[in-house]
């Protein structure tokens, strides 16, 4: 009931703007006009609700998703209470496709644009030096390094080593959500291989445990289910 009222409330607007879009795309429309003339009317009016957040379960981002609001267009025009549409000037009007443009291949789903590909995910990867600090002794990697830059240029200075206990406490905890066993505790205790935090973390990244706790967060985050 939630998503249906959702939906008739973005109809005025579907129908208004997407439904004139879908006309002026009708035939298969270049990807310049698409992105000239039919994008722009969507990112005004529908891009706040029906993009990622797919509002209602409606999404108005991409070519295929524009075709899915065929039926709902359609069912308004049949005679739903909500096929009032509002009125449009003649400056956002989608024009219809001329000849050439709809002999045109058709545009692509979704165009990455470059204030968009400008997002970290999109910039290649680097390997930037590691920063100059002042307590050398005190890194053990570079990833030491940046850290230790960062604490200085806030005037903070690293704490103390962890005993034994308390850093198979933290890894545990942090990579599975579960305490240490007593067992993995004494095993890590007696271990005095330079390698033994590193078995440790690894031991721990390839328990199911780990996967479970974090994929449990991932799940979360996409609000799956």
């Amino acid at each position: 009931m939630r998503i249906r009222w959702m939906v008739a409330a973005a109809l005025p607007l579907v129908v208004g703007v997407a439904g004139e879009a879908r006309q002026a795309a009708a035939p298969p429309a270049s990807g310049d006009f698409f992105e000239a003339r039919i994008r722009p009317l969507l990112a005004a009016n529908c891009y706040d609700c029906h993009t990622d957040q797919r509002m209602g379960g409606l999404r108005l981002d991409s070519r295929e998703a524009l075709d899915d609001v065929s039926a709902l267009v359609e069912w308004v025009r049949a005679g739903a209470v909500w096929s009032a549409a509002p009125a449009r000037s003649a400056s956002n009007a989608a024009p219809a496709a001329t000849p050439a443009a709809a002999a045109a291949p058709a545009a692509p789903a979704y165009v990455i644009k470059p204030e968009q590909r400008a997002f970290w995910s999109f910039q290649p990867l680097r390997k930037p030096a590691p920063p100059r600090v002042a307590h050398e002794s005190w890194p053990k990697t570079d990833i030491d390094r940046f850290v230790l830059a960062g604490l200085e240029q806030n005037g903070l200075a690293p704490v103390g080593p962890a005993d034994k206990r308390t850093l198979i406490r933290r890894a545990t905890l942090d990579l599975t959500g579960l305490p240490p066993t007593v067992e993995e505790i004494e095993a890590f205790e007696r271990d005095d291989s330079p390698n033994a935090f590193a078995s440790v973390v690894d031991r721990l990244l390839d328990s199911p445990q780990y996967g479970e706790t974090w994929g449990r967060m991932w799940l979360d985050v996409a609000r799956y289910g």
